[in-house]
């Protein structure tokens, strides 16, 4: 965090704690709030978002270079005109042209091809990288908002619990020991509350840049931890495909340099001499063809099986990555996702633990330590089932990023 973030949060921190010591203010006004889900954030990442189009830079010089590969040579039309003093008048007229049966055009539009189709892959894998990105602001978001909302929650029950024992010390039922010691737990709560709420509004900051029409009474929904955790044998991710891809321009772009002798430039044209009143005209053939016999492009040859070689590396290098990040990802996910569950299940009472220590203590049966660690461990226990919450669901965008495959266009597989 710079030095700009920190005075805004700092800012933020102060003008909430303020809030909440002088009235309890809450931030999100349920009365008016749109409950947004992950599907909902998502669903404007199309292909009309900027995020979206600033991913296309390489697509489109791709399929330029296609399109210059497959260009047929130009012809070139020769017109010359000699007419010396007392000699005879010629002109000809000559059209040249090369064409492109020497291997290398095919050549090179299969190494187009390829880089097109390279390039292809790279985008939808920069496209999952961004849903990835995406999905990680709104969880940001969700789990910032969840925590600020337990706080909350947290704070009000002890104001509630503060008010009876400062009650029941003015009616001389108990100690105002009490009353004062729920008083400082009050002032710590809160002040873990408003450091939450500055929390919450800045992911909030983040989660509206990135989505460009995020409603301004918009509230997140936690997205619930997918069931499952396998991936298919056959799935290859995008990257791997466009490094193969990658290897097989290579070998188009070597197949090309290896092509040394050029077709000729054939040309055909029209003359005709003029010289005491006679004419003579007809037709005129020929060819140019260069011969390889110093340069025969050794330069280009060398420096396409070279990058062949590094095309085939990074293939290999893609892969082994892969395998290792979907055995991490699915290893990391399920174990994640099972212990997520359990302590959601031993969660399912926490109500019922915060009831019965609050009856206990108004009925004189447990003393102030006995609720207040009471309401601690729950508080606690929230927060950390948020936290397990919160690397779950970042453990399975990693899973994602090996089982799902976006096209061009947008669709997913």
């Amino acid at each position: 965090m710079d030095r700009s973030q920190s005075i805004a949060r700092c800012g933020a921190l102060a003008i909430l704690l303020g809030s909440v010591l002088l009235g309890g203010v809450r931030v999100d006004d349920v009365r008016a709030a749109t409950l947004i889900d992950e599907s909902q954030f998502l669903r404007v990442f199309d292909a009309g978002h900027p995020a979206v189009i600033a991913l296309g830079d390489r697509m489109a010089d791709a399929e330029a270079t296609r399109m210059g590969a497959g260009t047929l040579a130009n012809p070139v039309v020769d017109a010359e005109v000699e007419a010396p003093d007392g000699a005879a008048d010629q002109a000809t007229f000559r059209l040249g042209w090369k064409p492109p049966l020497d291997g290398r055009r095919s050549a090179a539009i299969d190494a187009a091809d390829a880089a097109v189709e390279a390039a292809r892959h790279d985008l939808a894998w920069r496209r999952v990288q961004l849903r990835r990105r995406m999905r990680a602001v709104f969880a940001d978001w969700a789990v910032a908002h969840a925590r600020s909302t337990a706080l909350r929650e947290h704070v009000d029950q002890l104001r509630a619990l503060e008010q009876r024992a400062r009650l029941r010390a003015e009616r001389g039922e108990d100690s105002p020991l009490a009353a004062r010691r729920l008083s400082l737990e009050v002032g710590q709560a809160v002040v873990d509350l408003a450091d939450a709420e500055a929390e919450r509004a800045h992911q909030r900051g983040r989660a509206a840049s990135a989505h460009g029409a995020l409603p301004t009474d918009a509230v997140p929904r936690l997205p619930d931890l997918p069931e499952g955790a396998g991936i298919s044998s056959d799935f290859t991710r995008a990257d791997v495909r466009a490094r193969r891809s990658e290897v097989d321009a290579a070998e188009a772009t070597a197949r090309r340099a290896g092509r040394v002798l050029e077709f000729p430039e054939l040309g055909f044209g029209w003359t005709r001499i003029a010289e005491a009143g006679d004419d003579f005209s007809g037709p005129v053939f020929g060819a140019t063809w260069e011969i390889p016999l110093f340069d025969r492009d050794q330069d280009t040859r060398t420096r396409t099986r070279r990058e062949r070689a590094l095309a085939e590396a990074r293939l290999v290098r893609s892969e082994r990555r892969a395998r290792a990040e979907r055995q991490v990802a699915v290893e990391t996910y399920r174990t994640l996702a099972e212990t997520a569950d359990e302590v959601g299940v031993a969660l399912d009472d926490a109500s019922g633990v915060i009831d019965a220590a609050r009856a206990s203590f108004l009925a004189g049966e447990s003393s102030t330590t006995d609720l207040l660690d009471a309401l601690r461990s729950v508080i606690a226990s929230r927060l950390a089932a948020l936290d397990l919450h919160a690397l779950a669901l970042a453990a399975h965008r990693e899973l994602e990023l090996n089982t799902r495959s976006e096209t061009a266009g947008g669709s997913g597989e």
